[in-house]
Parts: structure tokens; C-alpha cells; sequence
């Protein structure tokens, strides 16, 4: 069983198995989106969809087994694997998109201004804030900071995620 309030440095695959059934309240993820890209030395788990769900969903059923009834569940995914996301992961998914105001350029016809999050509550009552924060399905951050500033902390991965666009914001 895994301690409360600590920090694992395990791949999901181990660190999953050590959890109860049934006992983690929300999980984000942005795990690597199956489209060949190299992370500091280190391939991609695949570069097609179907290699990358075949890699995922053990992992999702594992998110699934130890989320609480009612359980929060956002994975960061790929707009490329678009169409597969309610096969995947169900007909009750809602797609949160996080937004860039700077996207970096790579050699593609099209880059995405945007990161699909799909975003889901396991079956229950869901556990969720009385007075929730944001309750639009889109959050614009500001990427290009972290893109010019090479001394933020977004910059030690190396597929960086803007922090405000987790961050809970307070309504005015």
C-alpha cells in the first residue's frame, strides 16, 4: 500500500498496482501521446493509434480500478487521436481544451493550438467542489512564457505543460 502525501518515482504501470481499489479521489495524467516523439533520449511508447492504446488502456483500467466511485479522471491526450477518444474511453467524456496563446512550431501541415483533456467522473455521485472554479470546457495559458524564459521550471520537461492552466483560479 502506498503512503499518503508521498511522491513515487515509478512508472504508472508499477505504481498503479500498489494502490487499493477504490481510494484516490481525482487523477491527472498527461502521459506520452503515442506519436513517435523523443523525450530526451527516449522513444515514444508508439507512433499509431493503435499501438498507443494497446500501450494505454491497461493503464486507464488501472486509473479506473483505484478511483473512488464518483472519482475525477483529466488525461492529457493528442488531437491527432481525436476520433478515438468515446471508443477509448467511453461515451461519458468531456473534452477540456487546453488552449496556447504561443504554440511551438514543429514540422507538421497543421499545428494545434490546443491540448484535448479528456475529462471524466467514474460512475457515482460525483466528488467535486460545491462552488466549483471554472466552469467553461477551455482555458487559454500563457505557454509563451515558458517558451522565452528558459529559466521556468516548465522548461525542465521536455514536453512542458503551462502550471496556469491547473492552477485553480479564484472568481473575481
Amino acid at each position: 500500500m502506498l503512503e499518503v502525501n508521498k511522491i513515487y518515482n515509478l512508472p504508472c504501470e508499477e505504481g498503479l498496482k500498489k494502490i487499493e481499489d477504490e481510494s484516490i479521489d481525482a487523477i491527472v495524467t498527461d502521459p506520452p501521446y503515442g506519436i513517435g516523439f523523443n523525450y530526451h533520449g527516449k522513444k515514444d511508447v508508439s507512433n499509431n493509434p493503435e499501438e498507443y492504446w494497446k500501450w494505454l488502456q491497461p493503464i486507464y483500467k488501472e486509473m479506473l480500478r483505484v478511483l473512488k466511485p464518483g472519482g475525477f479522471m483529466a488525461i492529457w491526450q493528442t488531437q491527432l487521436y481525436f476520433k478515438y477518444f468515446w471508443e477509448w474511453f467511453g461515451e461519458n467524456i468531456h473534452i477540456y481544451i487546453g488552449a496556447k496563446n504561443f504554440v511551438q512550431i514543429r514540422k507538421t501541415p497543421i499545428v494545434h493550438g490546443y491540448d484535448p483533456i479528456i475529462m471524466k467522473y467514474k460512475k457515482g455521485k460525483p466528488l467535486r467542489p460545491k462552488k466549483q472554479y471554472r466552469s467553461i470546457d477551455f482555458y487559454v495559458a500563457n505557454t509563451a512564457s515558458y517558451v522565452t524564459n528558459t529559466k521556468a521550471i516548465e522548461r525542465q520537461h521536455p514536453c512542458p505543460r503551462p502550471i496556469d492552466q491547473v492552477n485553480r483560479k479564484e472568481r473575481n
